[in-house]
């Protein structure tokens, strides 16, 4: 028995099974290949199945296909899904964009650009037309140049405070008002009025050399004439000291002071000495002031006061000594530049010296 069963699986494995109603082979269908035998629901012409013959399969052939199965035909053409890592890393980082680095040489920065990928057309063709003109430059350029060269057209410039720019000075300001051509009257007054006190006097200490002091003096010609009220207020105590800070147009010692105070007994006139270092060799330089019809008020060496307040230097002639060489039979006739400054011209025997001053008026 057990041999008829054995040489009865022989024959079924060496030429398949057979139909015992009708007695014919159904034949062994080859794994990889399809039955194309036609489906009774489909309207085609009949096709002949690709069906071995008996005896065409060797029965050890059928046993190893049993135990180990290949691939199907149909699938050989298509991609293998599990690439190789080192392969998979040239890809983009993420689905559907292709990443760019670029940089921006003007902001001195790297960027990493982002590039959306053209997706595939409907019919499968190949895009790399459509991926070249990512990267068309309008001029037609193609390449990563120009696409950096487009980022940084794109983005935005970075403001960087410039700490390099030098701000001028009150006296540098001052200075380029004078030297205009020709100079702004009011444009001064009105810089030196919004000035504090402070940087008031230090405009005026950069008006240095008769020229431009000479420049400042010809422009305030128009301005109202001074008035004793703008050296001494009206309501101020009899001998009560107002000081005013002083920038001459000589070549050295330039920086002096002159000090006015209201004479004792009412009287239209005023008193005042120059404070300077070299007042022990020029002597303290005093003068009275007065008001002239023509040129307003004046600064007149050839008086002197009678009374002093207690903490001035002696009163002493300047027709005497040193002084004569310095304050002898002058006159200064002074202008309006703002109103804390003024400005003189030194007159010797009713002609012009070529030497100026400006004075600022103390706050303190």
């Amino acid at each position: 028995m057990e041999e008829l069963r054995a040489a009865e699986h022989e024959r079924v494995g060496a030429a398949g099974p057979v139909d015992p109603e009708r007695g014919e082979d159904l034949g062994v269908l080859v794994e990889g290949e399809e039955d194309e035998r036609a489906e009774p629901h489909q309207e085609r012409a009949p096709e002949p199945a690709r069906v071995l013959e008996r005896g065409q399969v060797p029965g050890g052939l059928a046993r190893g296909h049993r135990r180990e199965a290949a691939p199907a035909s149909r699938e050989e053409g298509r991609p293998q899904l599990d690439q190789p890592e080192a392969e998979r890393q040239a890809e983009a980082e993420w689905p559907g964009q292709v990443r760019e680095e670029a940089l921006d040489v003007a902001q001195h920065v790297v960027v990493d650009r982002l590039v959306e990928a053209v997706a595939a057309r409907p019919d499968g063709g190949d895009h790399r037309a459509q991926d070249a003109r990512l990267w068309e430059h309008p001029g037609g350029t193609l390449g990563k140049a120009a696409a950096a060269c487009n980022l940084r057209a794109r983005l935005p410039r970075r403001t960087r405070a410039d700490y390099k720019v030098r701000v001028r000075s009150p006296g540098e300001h001052l200075v380029a008002l004078v030297r205009a051509d020709p100079p702004d009257r009011a444009a001064i007054a009105a810089f030196l009025d919004g000035l504090p006190h402070g940087e008031r006097v230090a405009a005026i200490t950069a008006l240095s050399g008769p020229r431009l002091q000479a420049r400042l003096y010809a422009a305030t010609a128009g301005a109202p004439p001074v008035t004793l009220a703008d050296f001494v207020p009206p309501d101020a105590p009899p001998l009560r000291e107002v000081v005013f800070h002083g920038k001459n147009s000589l070549p050295a010692f330039t920086l002096f002071q002159k000090r006015f105070c209201r004479a004792p007994r009412g009287s239209d006139e005023l008193w005042g000495y120059n404070h300077q270092a070299l007042a022990w060799l020029t002597g303290p330089g005093y003068f009275v002031v007065h008001e002239e019809r023509a040129r307003g008020a004046a600064i007149d060496y050839r008086e002197v006061p009678s009374e002093r307040p207690p903490d001035w230097p002696e009163v002493k002639r300047n027709d005497r000594g040193f002084s004569r060489f310095v304050y002898r039979d002058m006159v200064d006739y002074m202008r309006r530049v703002s109103r804390d400054v003024l400005i003189g011209s030194a007159h010797r025997g009713g002609k012009e010296t070529g030497n100026y001053f400006v004075l600022c008026r103390d706050q303190r």
